[in-house]
């Protein structure tokens, strides 16, 4: 175990953090569990199926498909949802509605998480990595993504995890970043998956926001944004907001009249795996330093730029898993003007996304549609949508990121079209397999400002056979 800093001695005190008392009233935690003080009562899915502390629960995904619900009719899933699900799935907050608990309070990590940690430790004890050979068929196997994955691995602060650097990386997720998925692993298979969500999250970077107005205030900026934008329930706290890469995330629900059905957080690629703790996380940056320099007007993609972390800084971590990855080591390409559009291409906007976003160097703004006038006949709606399916009518699809790296890719290459694929601007740039695609081969690549666009299309077209 290593040592751990002096600061660090008041992080270790589970039932307060270091932003300060947690507002839960331990009483009434204790009323809602009942006097035998069985920390996991009103909780349900953290566990492994047969270790599923909540009968009731158990007996009614049983009896919906046998495990994994299964519904014929999206009214058999609401009448499921609103059945079992609306009793509540977190024992101190009873509108949280998730299939799985999720913990919303640094007690509720101390009094639930941790001794679901202990008693997984009990009953499958850990077993010290043993050398699981290569199968076969492991398609990754000395692959850009095993090499990746072992180059992260090597590094100092994960060379040796132990209870103590996944304690380190907990709470840099939870009080840091806001939000995580602690998973533990035995004998191949999960058996504890943990969602959290700090709801009294504060960030470090609110000090330095600036709002795209004419005086530069909130007031003024979400003034002028309800000409363009619904109504929105803007978190009044600027503290207590939380980014999700260049978009800034600032409501707990629209309905300020909801306020209270809140759920902070929603639930909505094989290999042998030893025993082992790892964390998710469901955002886009998070990388053990300061990960959103853009809200400090550094630029994520210099590395000399980089901030260090100013809290939650140990010698060791767990390791953070997560659906992207990054390459910001890369040439910017230079940007050239279209001047002669060629005709190729049917793209059309099915909505203005008008969230909040920022970018290093320029204040928190929204997309202003009338900034459009003059560049064509722009216009939005569901009536431009067309569904995931019937896109492979077309023979190539154009494959654009949005802050991030899209989800939608892996779902664009089972349809047998020809992917162009727009190279990224954004930090959060890769799917974790990204560095299996082969450009010519799986899709063809296209310059980040689109210049090589007509070049490309026309390219497709004279081999077509290829």
């Amino acid at each position: 175990m290593s040592r751990r800093d002096h600061n660090d001695q008041s992080n270790y005190s589970y039932g307060a953090s270091k932003r300060g008392r947690e507002d839960d009233n331990e009483r009434d935690v204790k009323r809602r569990r009942g006097d035998n003080g069985d920390p996991f009562r009103g909780c349900r899915g953290i566990f492994a199926w047969e270790d599923e502390p909540d009968p009731t629960w158990k007996a009614a995904v049983e009896s919906h498909g046998g495990g994994v619900p299964k519904f014929a009719t999206k009214g058999e899933c609401e009448e499921f949802v609103q059945k079992h699900c609306a009793p509540g799935s977190n024992p101190d907050f009873r509108n949280l509605q998730h299939i799985f608990t999720m913990l919303v309070t640094w007690t509720q990590i101390a009094k639930i998480l941790i001794p679901a940690m202990e008693k997984v430790d009990k009953d499958y004890p850990f077993k010290a990595p043993a050398d699981l050979g290569v199968r076969n068929d492991n398609r990754f196997h000395d692959t850009d993504v095993e090499k990746g994955i072992k180059w992260r691995m090597d590094l100092p602060f994960h060379r040796e995890t132990n209870r103590e650097s996944t304690m380190h990386t907990l709470k840099y997720l939870f009080f840091h970043m806001r939000c995580g998925i602690l998973v533990m692993i035995r004998n191949g298979r999960v058996v504890l998956f943990a969602p959290f969500a700090n709801k009294d999250y504060e960030n470090n970077w609110s000090e330095f926001l600036k709002f795209d107005s004419d005086d530069g205030t909130f007031e003024a900026y979400y003034g002028e944004k309800r000409n363009h934008y619904r109504r929105e329930n803007i978190i009044r706290d600027v503290r207590k907001w939380w980014a999700n890469g260049n978009i800034i995330c600032n409501e707990h629900c629209k309905d300020s009249r909801r306020h209270e059905e809140t759920q902070y957080w929603g639930d909505q690629f094989l290999s042998q795996l030893r025993d082992m703790y790892y964390l998710l996380f469901d955002g886009q940056f998070s990388n053990l330093s300061e990960p959103y320099g853009f809200l400090f007007d550094r630029d994520d993609k210099d590395p000399s730029q980089d901030l260090p972390l100013e809290q939650f800084k140990y010698n060791s971590y767990a390791p953070i898993m997560s659906f992207y990855i990054s390459n910001r080591w890369k040439k910017e390409p230079e940007f050239h003007h279209m001047v002669h559009p060629v005709p190729y291409l049917d793209a059309q906007i099915t909505a203005w996304n008008l969230r909040d976003k920022k970018i290093a160097g320029h204040p928190m703004t929204f997309l202003r549609k009338d900034k459009f006038k003059g560049r064509g006949e722009f216009t939005a709606g569901k009536e431009h949508y067309i569904p995931m399916y019937e896109q492979s009518k077309f023979k190539y699809i154009l494959y654009v990121e949005g802050h991030c790296a899209a989800n939608r890719y892996a779902f664009l290459m089972r349809l047998g079209s020809v992917i162009l694929k727009v190279s990224s601007k954004c930090v959060a740039d890769e799917m974790w397999y990204t560095p299996l695609l082969v450009p010519m081969e799986d899709h063809v690549p296209i310059q980040e400002d689109l210049s090589d666009l007509a070049e490309k299309i026309a390219w497709c077209r004279a081999h077509d056979a290829e």
